[in-house]
């Protein structure tokens, strides 16, 4: 267990990142890591319909594809592993902590992140091409 002196925590969002201030918080004030922390509230942003702008309930693609990207970074060692234009997995974030732990690479793109770094998949909030919003008006 980490030892840390009894400190307020302040946590700054968007209303985007909202949902997962609370979890976050708790995790840091259970004494967990800040990886540990950040990544268990951004699982509830990416998981969350509400939030329209990353995870399930985001926008999709020009092509109707949810695509999903993430990225940390460990403030100790100053590693960094990030996932760019990942489908059919519904955590990015935690697959770019997989990144950072396992492999050399800073930065995975697309089908190279899945066959590299993810777990076995999870399906997004869009399995079939979703509207595009933006088309044709």
């Amino acid at each position: 267990m980490l030892k840390r002196p009894d400190l307020p925590v302040i946590a700054i969002s968007n209303n985007e990142g909202a949902c997962g201030i609370t979890a976050t918080a708790e995790a840091l004030g259970g004494y967990r890591t800040a990886l540990d922390a950040i990544e268990a509230g951004i699982r509830l942003v990416e998981a969350s319909q509400e939030v329209r702008t990353v995870g399930r309930g985001g926008w999709p693609s020009l092509l109707g594809e949810v695509e999903l990207d993430a990225s940390v970074m460990d403030g100790t060692s100053l590693r960094t592993g990030a996932v760019g234009a990942l489908t059919g997995y519904l955590h990015p974030v935690s697959i770019a902590r997989q990144m950072l732990e396992r492999l050399p690479h800073e930065l995975l793109a697309g089908s190279a992140t899945a066959r590299s770094s993810a777990p076995a998949p999870m399906p997004t909030a869009v399995t079939a091409p979703a509207p595009v919003p933006w088309s044709a008006r």
